[in-house]
């Protein structure tokens, strides 16, 4: 639905499945639940209701436990915050989801670089114009060897221009 820009009717679904989800205590389907809501709330504009989705995904119990949960909630509330407005916290949230991810050791590569050139623009944004650029150029390096997508790389060194005309 979100993907169809039917996001309100996406979150009139979930909704009704929050009491029951929590009365389960599984921390997989709470967590899964918490993210499409807060991607739901996200695309539908209540963004302040996707960052409280984003942090009851990250107050759940035992989820310090789990890197590779963690690093994905983090990015979600990074993405929304950067929305709001709030582009400063967004690229902290951003630089600790991460680190979590780093930390698991089980995020692909490609997948890691993504998030990576996410946060790079936000540092673009915040003015730490060195640093994103040293994190697409990392980036731009796995997705040539793993033959990524080439909009996937037009989209890395559009940002890299960007940054060149700050530098």
């Amino acid at each position: 639905l979100c993907g169809r820009r039917r996001a309100a009717e996406a979150v009139a679904l979930l909704t009704p499945f929050a009491a029951p989800l929590a009365a389960l205590d599984n921390l997989e389907l709470s967590f899964e639940f918490e993210m499409a809501l807060g991607f739901a709330l996200d695309y539908a504009d209540r963004l302040r209701d996707a960052v409280a989705a984003w942090d009851r995904a990250l107050a759940l119990p035992r989820i310090g436990e789990r890197a590779d949960l963690m690093w994905q909630a983090m990015g979600g509330k990074a993405a929304t915050l950067s929305k709001m407005g709030q582009v400063v916290l967004s690229a902290q949230v951003g630089e600790q989801a991460m680190r979590t991810a780093r930390s698991s050791g089980e995020m692909p590569e490609v997948r890691l670089m993504k998030t990576q050139s996410t946060l790079a623009h936000r540092l673009r944004d915040i003015g730490r114009y060195r640093e994103a650029l040293s994190w697409l150029e990392e980036a731009r390096t796995v997705f040539d060897a793993a033959h990524e997508t080439p909009s996937e790389i037009a989209h890395i060194e559009h940002r890299m221009v960007t940054i060149y005309h700050h530098l």
